[in-house]
């Protein structure tokens, strides 16, 4: 998926920081910068996190973390 299809942000929840895709292509909105695993984006205790879509699978995930 590419930079153009990812969900918009006037779609995010108020609370949403940050917009990052997985490796499997689902898109996530994060209250605080989420942290890398190993083919997903992950938040710690106490933050948030929204499903925004779903796009294709992406090897380059780890490229996708946009703050807003």
């Amino acid at each position: 998926m590419s930079k153009s299809a990812s969900p918009k942000w006037q779609f995010a929840p108020q609370w949403a920081k940050y917009l990052a895709q997985d490796a499997n292509g689902k898109w996530w909105f994060f209250s605080a910068k989420p942290v890398e695993g190993v083919n997903e984006w992950m938040c710690q205790p106490g933050q948030m996190a929204h499903e925004a879509g779903q796009g294709k699978p992406n090897a380059k995930w780890r490229d996708t973390l946009e703050a807003k």
